[in-house]
């Protein structure tokens, strides 16, 4: 009977570390998860890239993060922490998460590409006026007495020229 007893006491307290263990483990994975998206929205430029300390998740009960900025190596590039924390009034529901990145300045990245898109957007319209200029000049070279109908095959005809 005291063996039985013993087992039972045993399986009992295995069965109550297992739930324990598969709280922890919920609870951690959500916390991955909240500090990834909050590090991507940081990433991304949909959080601004200042320290914030104890902020509450929208929509997450029990759930806040707090971000640490602070300067990295190069210009435009910053040491990122995010914290994650999920209060409890248990011991089992405890649970502390923090991811660190190094992040670009978001407003920097947006800068540089504005400044990519406008530089060959200008070279574009350089290449379009130069082939417009270049295409005015080559009809005149040699025309027919032909009217209409000459004209716009002779026009036909150079576009075919050029597009080899």
């Amino acid at each position: 009977m005291v063996i039985l007893a013993t087992s039972l006491a045993a399986i009992g307290q295995l069965i109550y570390s297992g739930g324990q263990g598969a709280v922890k483990a919920r609870l951690l994975t959500q916390a991955v998860f909240l500090a990834e998206s909050k590090m991507g929205e940081i990433a991304g430029g949909a959080e601004t890239l200042v320290s914030v300390a104890d902020v509450p998740f929208p929509n997450e009960v029990g759930w806040t993060y707090s971000i640490t900025v602070s300067s990295g190596p190069h210009t435009d590039l910053y040491n990122v922490t995010v914290d994650v924390n999920h209060t409890a009034n248990s011991s089992m529901g405890k649970v502390h998460f923090d991811i660190s990145r190094m992040v670009r300045d978001p407003g920097a990245v947006i800068s540089a590409r504005q400044a990519e898109a406008e530089r060959q957007a200008q070279e574009d319209a350089a290449i379009a006026a130069e082939s417009a200029a270049s295409a005015v000049s080559t009809p005149s070279s040699g025309s027919s007495a032909g009217g209409s109908t000459g004209s716009s095959s002779s026009g036909a005809s150079t576009t075919k020229a050029r597009g080899r």
